[in-house]
């Protein structure tokens, strides 16, 4: 069969007709056609009054993006719920070609967006509450403004999907294949390609002849054996991904002639070549030459030319003005010749300001140089021959920047810092095809591409030039002809006859790769980078919740494995230089088969892009999740090539590096290895660091919240109890007889004393909690990650949650399993100790307030109360140091305000509260392997439990240092406490009076004593007043006289109401002496005798409360009855009652040896006339405080 001649294979002319005759005739609105802009706001429509019709080719349509429904297997389409005027919502689906890759139509909740309703079908839909009754839908195409989003990236941005069918219709002779795993998925699993569109209005005239219509446009592919010449970069757009995720070499089928030896071609191109002719290459290489490069459309400015054959990808205008847009016809604006006047004197105050930027940063240059075509060089400047070498290859590899309008919007660092090179010839690939690379081929091969010579290199003493300027004299001649040519096109010039001539084009050159670059060695090496691809961030800058691309050297990795959502993870460690002196980043990778997973060794380069950025308490990470397309790489230094993944299928989440982001790759692992080189000392710290980041095996006594990572090890323990709980979780005990204090102290009758300190807690949850049951005392078993963390009573536990990570273990079949021989070890150790008599652990002797929380110790202390209610027992000491932190007491237990922050509560258990009943108040004990512990309210109190004797009670008159310390102690405070005044007597104190409204502050007012060498005296006559009148008078030394009830005595027992005091000094002296040790010298009992001294609550008419002392032996109330002490003498205790009785509306039962109040209350109670004197006291904070004493009491008739 006669073929057809060159250039027309791809352009078949009645193909093309019939293909434009299917698409719909939308033309523009006036609006639309007189401003240029499709989102004009005198476009915008009602979405409330669109009803059903045919189409809508006019105006466009907001609302706020609530509901997404992205397509699927299922159903192929995009569905939208927007939310329009008066809160109504709107339901848009996209079907057809354009919804086939969802990851570029960038529409997410929150977003607000407007859509054109050109090719826009609006059918009738059911009704539904709050929704309107029609659906807008668009099949051929869909044109997106993004007004508003939470991601400010995205703002104005437009996403035009027609030109999907536009490169459909324009090529309808060139068939197109994917691979058949595609053919499963709805969006192709190796991402989006993107194409550069060329305006076919360029065509020879005797092809649109013979048409006799427009012909469509022409897709360029950069895989053909010759490049077209784009000499004019202002009508250059560079294509990329939408998702910062650009299409990689793997994708791209290379021809031979751009093929080296050193690189693999990929075998699947993923294009039917059989649907080509044989000179299909050529041909099309020809049919480009002829095209005018004023007639390129432009597609992105912001990243590197990516062409494919696959013309299935929406066009993303990113920061353009509306008026720029791409669908301006560019034939009839250049036709014009004032335009052409205009465009030619912007390009020349664009040179003569691209010139003055040039002149600032390199010194002056010669008239001759033209910023356009040659990069100045730098005088004086040396260079090694690998950093030369280093910037050719950038240079050729480096994004390129074009001048098209709004491209300075995206790349706003174009014009700072960068200059245009001289044209280079030949046509070097932007990337390498997918394989493993060398680093010296893949530098000879790019120089080679390039035509430049390795060996004609300048010498060091030369100034430095731009790699670019260093062609051969007949490679420059031919770039300056093909320069000369872009400004005046001529199709007979650039025709099929010569092709044989290397193309050339502009490549964008940043200043800084032509002065002289940081040895790739040292420490300030730039962290991050700017390639084809995007900008690789610097590890300290990774954002929170955004998509970043990332690289560093690895560190350390531990996985790959399973997670609890039978997901596979890896966590990679990370370094790069803005993280050197933490080296503290991780990438966290998750994928649904191991195969995807990276799993790169120490050392190499790991590439990562559109992971997550994380933040969590000052903490960078990134995380790639298993349900994102993130994509990763690594790069080998020891060997130079790019590790392939281990699977033999398709990776879609792999990629093959651009030479640009090789080239940083080869410069970061140059400065890991010399910074690793530079002295042991770095090295150590680096390992050290690389094995605390695995989980290991840990003994009990090893294992911390604290210990990397996060706590988790594995352990070999024996089971000692377990313990189903109502939630659901499981409480074993385990030990492997070793110590930790951090523990909780066990001490329950399963556990033998000697063993309290090495139990360990596991709560057990979900699969773990299952298979606790089965666990049986005495067993031994190998657990992997157990999590050690901290109790909510700040002590150390365990959590296991994964039940398969438990292995039984026998103790008769010991091989290979050392760590149950070192168990078994361990415990035959311990039983010999345990056998040894007294086995109680000794702890040091400690002041309370030398104590450390949750640490042993032994102590000496005096029994201030015990508490032996139904709930547990407390007993209350003191050792009379004093510290802040110790839990309240309540005043009743106290007699003496200045025990404050000095009394500690223990709770007893066991045979610890066996041993408190036989104490009494002022008894003065030992205490062994006491321990403080933080309550709810992060104050300090005491525990003591076990079946050994632990509390001993100590004799007064024995040797032991501690108790005499204690006695010293102890009169030092009273000392201070109880100071005498000038006249020899005490200075009374005294808590503040009770309140006149709740006689329940009437125990806490007794704890103060009030001792007086001689009470107040009875004033003559005093006038009647209330309670009220009495508190506020301000006289002192006045008696007062109240009407009052009695409501309350304190204390509550009988018995406590004498005291026994210190006739000589005044000093109260505790039921547990029979002398005063403040006069210890006189060594004589007869100096401590028994004293009244009780409060009366009383309540006046107005339910007024007071609080009054009695003290005074010669009041009315005590007169004539016996002064005894009432613990002792049965009899004077009742004649006290006997005399109280009547007068009180408690009734006195007696319990035991003692009376207490019963408070039932007497309606027949007497109102009393008390005469009362008040006095000013200091109380313990040395404030002056009213009390009141009584003198005389009379029954009111």
């Amino acid at each position: 069969m006669k073929r057809n001649a060159e250039g027309d294979a791809p352009f078949n002319s009645r193909k093309r007709r019939k293909s434009e005759s299917r698409e719909p005739d939308t033309p523009a609105t006036t609006s639309e056609a007189a401003t240029g802009n499709p989102f004009d706001p005198s476009l915008e429509v009602d979405a409330r009054v669109l009803r059903a019709t045919n189409a809508q080719n006019s105006g466009y349509i907001e609302g706020e993006v609530v509901m997404r429904f992205p397509p699927s297997n299922s159903t192929p389409k995009l569905r939208l719920v927007l939310r329009v005027k008066d809160a109504l919502r709107l339901e848009v689906v996209i079907s057809g070609p354009c919804s086939k890759d969802s990851r570029l139509l960038d529409i997410k909740i929150r977003d607000v967006a407007q859509l054109t309703l050109r090719g826009a079908l609006v059918e009738n839909t059911t009704a539904r509450p709050n929704h309107l009754p029609i659906v807008v839908k668009y099949q051929d195409g869909v044109l997106v403004r993004i007004v508003h989003s939470p991601n400010e990236a995205k703002v104005n941005q437009v996403i035009d999907t027609w030109p999907i069918k536009q490169h459909q219709s324009a090529q309808p002779s060139i068939s197109m294949t994917t691979d058949a795993h595609d053919d499963w998925f709805t969006t192709p699993t190796t991402g989006p390609r993107y194409t550069l569109v060329i305006d076919a209005s360029s065509q020879s005239n005797d092809r649109q002849k013979d048409t006799g219509a427009q012909t469509p446009a022409a897709v360029l592919d950069e895989s053909a054996p010759a490049v077209a010449t784009i000499s004019d970069p202002v009508h250059v757009r560079v294509a990329g991904s939408l998702a910062n995720s650009p299409d990689d070499s793997s994708e791209r089928r290379e021809s031979p002639e751009h093929t080296s030896s050193c690189i693999e071609p990929r075998p699947n191109a993923g294009v039917n070549t059989e649907a080509f002719p044989p000179n299909f290459a050529n041909s099309r290489r020809s049919a480009v030459s002829c095209v005018d490069s004023r007639h390129l459309k432009p597609l992105r400015p912001d990243v590197t030319v990516e062409n494919t054959l696959e013309p299935t990808v929406p066009v993303v205008k990113r920061g353009i003005p509306l008026q720029q847009d791409n669908t301006t016809n560019l034939q009839e604006s250049d036709s014009s010749p004032r335009a052409r006047a205009k465009k030619t004197e912007k390009n020349r105050l664009r040179r003569a300001k691209r010139k003055e930027r040039l002149q600032d940063i390199y010194g002056n240059l010669s008239e001759s140089a033209d910023a356009r075509d040659s990069t100045p060089s730098v005088e004086g400047a040396q260079c090694p021959d690998r950093v030369e070498a280093t910037k050719l290859i950038i240079s050729l590899t480096s994004e390129a920047m074009s001048d098209a309008p709004g491209s300075d919007q995206a790349r706003p660092e174009a014009h700072d810092h960068g200059i245009e090179a001289q044209q280079v010839p030949g046509g070097i690939p932007s990337s390498i095809p997918e394989g493993t690379v060398k680093a010296e081929d893949m530098d000879a091969t790019i120089m080679q591409k390039a035509g430049v010579n390795l060996q004609d290199k300048p010498a060091p003493s030369a100034p430095i030039h731009s790699p670019l300027a260093d062609s051969s004299h007949s490679e420059s001649a031919t770039a300056k002809q093909v320069h000369k040519s872009d400004k005046t096109p001529n199709p007979e010039t650039n025709s099929v006859d010569n092709r044989s001539e290397l193309p050339s084009r502009k490549i964008r050159i940043r200043s800084n790769l032509t002065m002289m670059e940081p040895e790739a060695t040292s420490p300030s090496l730039n962290a991050g980078c700017v390639t084809e691809a995007g900008t690789y961030l610097p590890l300290d800058a990774v954002p929170d919740r955004q998509s970043i691309k990332i690289m560093g050297v690895v560190t350390s990795t531990v996985g790959p494995k399973t997670t609890r959502n039978e997901e596979f993870s890896i966590s990679i460690r990370m370094v790069d230089p803005s993280i050197y002196s933490t080296r503290d980043f991780t990438v966290n990778c998750f994928a649904k088969q191991r195969d995807l997973l990276p799993e790169p060794a120490i050392g190499d380069v790991a590439l990562f892009r559109d992971v997550q950025g994380s933040e969590w308490d000052g903490k960078k990470s990134a995380t790639g999740p298993s349900f994102k397309q993130w994509r990763w790489s690594i790069y080998e230094p020891r060997t130079g090539k790019v590790a392939r993944p281990n699977s033999h299928t398709e990776n879609p989440i792999y990629f093959q590096p651009f030479v640009s982001e090789l080239q940083y790759c080869m410069r970061l692992a140059d400065w890991w290895r010399d910074i690793a080189s530079q002295g042991e000392d770095d090295a150590v710290v680096h390992h050290i660091q690389d094995q605390d980041s695995y989980r290991r095996h840990r003994l009990i006594s090893e294992a911390s919240p604290y210990a990397e990572p996060d706590g988790y090890f594995d352990c070999t323990v024996e089971v000692l109890k377990g313990f189903q709980n109502d939630n659901g979780i499981y409480t074993l005990y385990v030990t492997d007889y070793t110590v930790n204090d951090q523990l909780t102290h066990a001490n329950w009758q399963w556990c033998p004393p000697a063993l309290a300190q090495r139990v360990l807690k596991i709560e057990m949850w979900d699969a773990a909690a299952e298979v606790g049951p089965n666990m049986k005392p005495g067993e031994f078993y190998s657990i992997r990650n157990v999590r050690m963390r901290l109790s909510a009573g700040s002590s150390w536990e365990a959590k296991f949650v994964e039940g398969k990570k438990i292995r039984r273990l026998d103790e008769h079949y010991l091989d290979g399993e050392t760590d149950l021989i070192e168990l078994l070890k361990r415990k035959e150790a311990w039983k010999e100790e345990s056998t040894k008599g007294d086995t109680v652990p000794q702890f040091p002797h400690l002041l309370f307030e030398n104590v450390e929380e949750d640490k042993h110790f032994c102590c000496t202390a005096e029994v201030i109360d015990i508490s032996r209610d139904n709930g547990p027992c407390n007993m209350y000491v003191t050792d009379y140091t004093s510290r802040p932190d110790l839990s309240p007491v309540a005043p009743s237990v106290t007699r003496l305000a200045a025990h404050k922050d000095r009394v500690v509560r223990i709770t007893l258990s066991e045979a610890q509260a066996e041993t408190a009943k036989s104490l009494k108040p002022g008894d003065f004990i030992s205490i062994r392997n006491l321990r403080m512990r933080r309550s709810g309210t992060k104050q300090l109190s005491g525990r003591l439990g076990g079946e050994q004797r632990l509390i001993n009670k100590l004799l007064v008159s024995g040797d032991n240092e501690e108790l005499k310390a204690l006695l010293q102690r102890k009169r030092h405070w009273e000392t201070q406490v109880f100071p005498k005044s000038s006249n020899g007597q005490d200075v009374r104190k005294s808590l503040p009076s009770v309140s006149n409204k709740k006689t329940a502050h009437l125990n806490g007012s007794n704890a103060e004593t009030f001792h007086s060498a001689k009470p107040p005296t009875r004033d003559s006559q005093p006038k009647t007043s209330s309670i009220e009148e009495v508190c506020k008078s301000n006289r002192l030394d006045v008696s007062y006289r109240i009407h009052a009830r009695i409501v309350d005595f304190n204390p509550e027992a009988i018995k406590e109401f004498t005291v026994r005091r210190c006739i000589k000094c005044r000093k109260s002296v505790p039921d547990s002496h029979r002398i005063c040790f403040a006069c210890i010298e006189d060594m004589l009992e007869e100096t401590v005798q028994p004293e009244y001294h009780f409060w009366l609550g009383v309540e006046d008419e107005a339910h007024d409360q007071l609080e009054i002392l009695v003290c005074n032996p010669e009041c009315s109330l005590l007169k004539g009855l016996k002064l005894a002490d009432l613990k002792e003498d049965s009899d004077a205790a009742e004649a006290l009652v006997e005399r109280l009785r009547p007068l009180s509306q408690s009734t006195w039962v007696k319990d035991g040896d003692t009376y207490k109040q019963d408070r039932f209350v007497n309606q027949h109670a007497p109102m009393l006339q008390l005469d009362i004197r008040g006095w000013n006291v200091e109380d313990e904070y040395k404030r002056s405080k009213r009390s009141y004493v009584l003198l005389h009491h009379a029954v009111l008739k």
